[in-house]
């Protein structure tokens, strides 16, 4: 083979060999095994298993042991082109000096009630039960975030107020407040002269009177349906039991008519739906005026919540999600409508830190009743998850928001203590808590198997070029340097 250069830049250090570490021996396929170097996005490719094995020990033990093994067209193009990715320098900043919240990214959980049933709810939510968040939090919430985007642009030259908003239960349940803080929002980032940007998780039961409002209003958009008819109605029924599809379709369709982007569909996949995830995939790109990326999201069992569907295996889920990316492919190349597809399982980018930027407490996620949590799925004082999440909260006597030390002493960073060893744990860093952390092992154990062989498939299908490396170096001994392709902003919808 010859030289396959994809996207290089000039020699930072020509004529040595990078130290390299942290390495894996990894199976591919039937065939072929990797010594892979996950932080260095870097594979070397044999079909000998003592090989990759003994070039994982070799830099290993002196970072630059493992030249012995490369073809001197490898080494020629290692010592003269590569430059390590980078993207995994840990922040050292504070983000919580003296108690106090720096960022500019205000996450509401307003309300703990939704208008749905769904089946699997990991909060359990239902139809005004809860109340929505008090209209004193939510201002001083965006005051706060205000005043962050503004000491932000003094110091860096640039500020942007961001709003988002999750559940616990629907958002938009209590339409007035919600729209009242997106509207207070804007009107005081217009105040002092700063952007603003607004987003929302939403199950699409929105009023026809609310669209053209929601089409302008609202940046981002992300849709919960489950599929079809049939799927969306039994996973995600109403709260009385009566179908959901229609309304939820109504809006998504009047989105997609409009021209209005949205970030995902996400689509929740029990063990009866996983079999049908090409088939969802085909129902939403064929039926809607724009191709939206689709999102495929496993359900699991919470600690608190509803459980009335079953998980789907780790095995089938990661099966069917590359028979979903097949299908994109297949689209792609008929020039049919298609876009990306993404789950959450499939971490690529290399992280320095925890694997949600809430845990290193950033983008705190405000609750109902004014507590500021690591984790938007915790977000009711009744979880008894919360002490390992709740880290402060509104003050009504100050009228501000305060991180106790206790709190700050729960952020957390890295992975934890039981992904030593493993090669997805750079991207991973211990996956979504409540999932991969769950008390029952059995999960865990679930959910780290999914993580592993989504990456491990993709990683394959750089090898196979579906997806293509940034640079692969072959021998006539069938051995490959494969540089792989730097995965960094929003991994989960890369394709």
């Amino acid at each position: 083979m010859g030289l396959g250069f994809v996207q290089l830049r000039a020699p930072v250090s020509a004529g040595s060999l990078p130290e390299l570490s942290e390495g894996f021996n990894i199976r591919l396929d039937g065939t072929d095994w990797a010594a892979l170097f996950p932080r260095y996005h870097l594979m070397w490719v044999s079909p000998d298993f003592r090989r990759t094995r003994d070039f994982v020990r070799s830099a290993n033990r002196s970072g630059r042991g493992y030249g012995d093994f490369l073809s001197p067209l490898m080494r020629d193009s290692f010592e003269t082109f590569y430059s390590h990715p980078g993207g995994d320098t840990p922040s050292v900043a504070n983000p919580l000096p003296k108690g106090q919240v720096l960022d500019n990214t205000v996450c509401f959980l307003p309300t703990n009630d939704c208008n749905l049933g769904c089946r699997y709810c990991f909060s359990g939510a239902e139809p005004r039960k809860f109340g929505v968040i008090p209209w004193e939090i939510a201002k001083a919430a965006i005051d706060l975030g205000t005043r962050n985007a503004v000491l932000s642009r003094i110091r860096n030259g640039h500020g942007i107020l961001k709003v988002a908003f999750y559940g616990g239960g629907e958002p938009t349940e209590y339409w007035e407040r919600f729209s009242g803080i997106v509207e207070y929002a804007r009107s005081s980032a217009a105040k002092f002269g700063i952007d603003v940007a607004v987003g929302t998780l939403t199950n699409g039961q929105i009023d026809e009177s609310h669209w053209d409002w929601f089409r302008t209003q609202i940046d981002d958009i992300t849709v919960s349906m489950d599929g079809p008819r049939d799927i969306q109605d039994t996973q995600r029924p109403m709260a009385s039991g009566a179908s959901s599809f229609d309304k939820s379709w109504r809006f998504l369709s009047a989105m997609a008519e409009a021209g209005k982007d949205v970030r995902a569909i996400r689509v929740t996949v029990t063990a009866q739906s996983v079999y049908r995830m090409a088939e969802i995939a085909d129902f939403f790109w064929d039926s809607l005026a724009m191709a939206y990326p689709l999102q495929f999201e496993p359900v699991y069992f919470s600690e608190v919540g509803r459980q009335q569907s079953d998980m789907p295996t780790a095995q089938a889920f990661v099966a069917n999600f590359r028979a979903v990316e097949e299908v994109a492919r297949r689209r792609k190349a008929d020039g049919r409508p298609q876009a990306l597809v993404g789950t959450a399982t499939r971490p690529l980018a290399i992280r320095a830190g925890a694997y949600c930027d809430s845990l290193e407490g950033r983008g705190l996620f405000v609750t109902p009743n004014g507590y500021l949590s690591l984790c938007s799925e915790v977000s009711s004082p009744a979880d008894p998850r919360k002490d390992d999440y709740y880290i402060g909260g509104y003050n009504a006597s100050t009228k501000q928001f305060h991180i106790t030390p206790e709190g700050a002493s729960k952020i957390r960073c890295g992975p934890p203590w039981w992904c030593r060893g493993c090669f997805a744990q750079f991207s991973c860093k211990g996956g979504c808590e409540p999932r991969s952390q769950n008390s029952d092992h059995r999960v865990r154990k679930w959910w780290c198997q999914m993580v592993r062989q989504n990456i491990r498939s993709m990683w394959g299908d750089v090898r196979t070029n579906k997806v293509p490396p940034r640079a692969r170096i072959g021998d006539p001994q069938g051995e490959e340097l494969i540089w792989l392709p730097k995965w960094y902003s929003s991994p989960s919808m890369e394709m």
